[in-house]
């Protein structure tokens, strides 16, 4: 549960709360459970505090510091947290539904097993995070920084991806259905028993990238960047 002080003087007094922040760096705010709905916490310093389980939803929190803070289990649809820093931040099991994280750092963090359907991570920083057995259907990733990004398993129906840096990424057994993956630096990435059924990869980068018991029949590979050997031999939807 939370900590009664550490949540009033949140609620109350932001301007105190960041005072108190800064004078104890050292300190792990305890607001798990906290209900928070709606509440506004633009740039609010929230580094390493607990918010297992806290009820966020369409809170502001946009431009916060929530780097290194524990989100395990916690509801954010709708949330603002555009520009926030979460890197390194734990966010296993929350609820991203519709949540915004345009432009946000969410490099290293923690989103396993995360519902991320409907989201915007528009140029958000995603770099080495863990979205193993995520849900991303129709969620926003353009732009998106995404190198060696983890998505095994990921469910993502109609989600785009153009214009993303994904080198070395992984995604093994993930399920892409109808997804925008055109002009997305893709070389190095790990597609191993993957579903791509109709996910365009027009004028993308897939040299170096693996395809290992993946069909690609319904793809569309028109102007990608290949290995010539893989693209002779394994494309079977590959046309000119």
């Amino acid at each position: 549960m939370a900590d009664l002080q550490h949540l009033n003087l949140l609620q109350n007094n932001p301007h105190r709360w960041q005072v108190w922040r800064s004078q104890y760096p050292e300190m792990q705010p305890n607001l798990s459970n906290a209900d928070l709905e709606g509440a506004d916490l633009g740039s609010v310093n929230l580094a390493a505090a607990h918010l297992v389980g806290a009820k966020l939803m369409g809170v502001n929190l946009g431009g916060a510091n929530l780097r290194g803070s524990n989100l395990m289990g916690a509801d954010l649809r709708g949330a603002n947290l555009a520009g926030a820093d979460l890197s390194e931040a734990n966010l296993v099991g929350s609820n991203l539904r519709s949540a915004n994280f345009h432009h946000s750092d969410l490099q290293l963090a923690n989103l396993r097993r995360t519902n991320c359907s409907m989201a915007n991570f528009i140029e958000a920083n995603l770099s080495e995070a863990d979205l193993r057995d995520a849900n991303l259907s129709q969620a926003e990733l353009m732009g998106a920084l995404l190198y060696r990004t983890r998505f095994d398993r990921v469910i993502a129906h109609q989600a785009h991806l153009a214009q993303a840096v994904a080198y070395g990424s992984t995604w093994d057994q993930a399920e892409l259905r109808g997804c925008d993956l055109r002009c997305l630096d893709l070389r190095k990435a790990q597609f191993s028993k993957a579903l791509l059924d109709h996910v365009d990869f027009r004028r993308s980068r897939l040299d170096g990238a693996q395809f290992t018991h993946t069909d690609l029949t319904t793809a569309q590979l028109q102007d990608t960047c290949l290995d010539p050997d893989f693209r002779a031999s394994h494309v079977e939807g590959y046309s000119d």
